[in-house]
């Protein structure tokens, strides 16, 4: 019988459980549940680098002792974040003839199948990193989040806690036409319209302009897959697309794969290829107004790629919608959870359905407030930021999943209310279908139901100094 381990590692002690349960499920199904139960556990929690990860280490001794002849791991990936540490782990127990079972993949564990996927990642990885023209691709990510934090002094030292945060959303959809293709993303591959972009302005439109002509010509002599000759200086295929129609792609496919080959002909770095290039393409943004009318048509994009013209294209909306008054999502954590940021997430995609569904209009730019804290110290911190904006005239209505989720404090509810009447604001509660104020603010025998429900207490909340980072 085989001396058989399992090896788990994960953030939580939950999702740590959840991998030695898959693993066990795997075990019985080889061999009984009496072996399931007696396999050996090796566990590191939150361990981001190899040799902090001790029990893994401790797990390598053991094969190398002989001790251990097979380990069950949910996946590949428990064993480290990159790839080279990850083929570093499994070459090293292959070397010790150790078998791996991957969850319930069949696939064996060999020096062919890491290299394998060593290669794929390396590929991915230098794909991302290089754009066709400028040698070097950043994709630019949209993000504008701050982090509310509760500082307390005790016995003479400052401790510091997360209790909230405020992030703003792109909230548009784009429509690729189905041209999102990682390895053909280059503005070479396209003709015509790309991509478009809708909102409550209007539609931009990513179209590939220009005409292309170029020629693929042979760098050495070399027999083709039909047993042709080439020699070298020979012109293999050649693109004349004057109407934008994306003949480049359809010729050029069969010579050159990917982004990652052409980067390296465009750079005169391949061996066999080079392209003589007499005319190529570039993005152009197209604008139609809420009309339909087109405003411009001639705004060059600097992008070579359409992953960077559409991020470059959302970047000039989120510009133009950042001043602007806003809709905004509340969060707040009901309870200690095993895993909030899926809470949130799910919280966050559920209040911007709702959010779509009710507004048509000047929705690009989504402002949300989070508060961690499920405990009543510093539990309102975000809430107290939103109050504070919705003040200040920068917030139009909040989305909300319920009416507990905001507070279950009467007085400070009806502050609310009056804070929100006053500014022209309202908060729609998702599970109750119903406006705060417009709804609930005249019906006293619900305020009263609620106040019944919702006992009025008096909150200790411990003296914090709260302060943005």
């Amino acid at each position: 019988m085989s001396k058989i381990a399992i090896y788990a590692h994960g953030g939580t002690e939950r999702n740590i459980k959840d991998q030695i349960d898959f693993c066990r499920n795997r075990i019985h199904l080889d061999y009984d549940k009496d072996t399931a139960e007696k396999a050996l556990i090796f566990k590191d929690i939150s361990s981001p680098s190899f040799k902090s990860k001790k029990e893994l280490n401790l797990l390598l001794n053991e094969v190398k002792s002989k001790n251990i002849t097979k380990i069950y791991v949910d996946d590949i990936n428990i064993f480290a974040r990159d790839m080279n540490t990850i083929a570093e782990v499994c070459n090293e127990l292959i070397n010790n003839n150790c078998e791996v079972i991957f969850g319930y993949s069949k696939e064996p564990l060999t020096k062919e199948y890491v290299n394998l996927k060593l290669s794929f990642t390396n590929h991915i990885q230098n794909s991302l990193l290089k754009s066709i023209r400028h040698g070097k691709y950043v994709k630019k990510m949209i993000n504008n989040t701050t982090s509310i934090v509760s500082s307390s002094v005790k016995d003479g030292r400052r401790f510091k806690k997360k209790v909230g945060s405020i992030k703003e959303i792109l909230n548009i959809e784009v429509n690729d036409y189905g041209n999102s293709d990682f390895e053909h993303d280059n503005v070479f591959w396209y003709g015509g319209e790309a991509a478009s972009i809708k909102t409550s302005s209007g539609e931009y439109k990513i179209v590939a302009r220009g005409q292309v002509r170029c020629n693929l010509i042979a760098k050495e002599d070399y027999i083709d897959k039909d047993g042709n000759k080439v020699k070298k200086g020979d012109i293999i295929a050649t693109v004349i697309d004057k109407n934008q129609d994306g003949l480049f792609k359809n010729v050029m496919i069969p010579f050159i794969k990917n982004d990652y080959e052409l980067n390296s002909i465009l750079e005169y770095e391949h061996e066999k290829y080079e392209l003589n290039i007499e005319n190529n393409n570039w993005f152009e943004l197209e604008f139609y107004n809420k009309e339909g009318e087109l405003e411009y048509d001639d705004n060059i994009l600097d992008s070579s790629t359409l992953t960077d013209a559409i991020e470059e294209t959302k970047e000039l909306i989120w510009d133009q919608n950042k001043d602007l008054k806003k809709y905004a999502i509340y969060c707040r954590l009901s309870g200690f959870k095993d895993n909030p940021e899926l809470y949130f997430k799910n919280n966050e995609d559920y209040c911007l359905k709702a959010l779509n569904s009710k507004v048509s209009r000047d929705s690009e730019l989504i402002k949300i407030y989070i508060d961690h804290s499920p405990s009543k110290i510093s539990s309102n911190a975000a809430l107290g930021v939103l109050l504070d904006d919705v003040k200040n005239k920068k917030i139009k209505d909040i989305f909300t999943l319920s009416l507990t989720r905001i507070t279950r404090d009467m007085d400070v509810l009806l502050d609310m209310m009056q804070t929100l009447k006053a500014n022209n604001s309202d908060i729609y509660l998702i599970d109750e279908n119903k406006y705060l104020v417009k709804d609930l603010s005249h019906e006293l025998l619900i305020l009263k139901g609620l106040q019944d429900v919702l006992p009025h207490e008096e909150l200790e909340e411990e003296i914090d100094e709260i302060e943005y980072e």
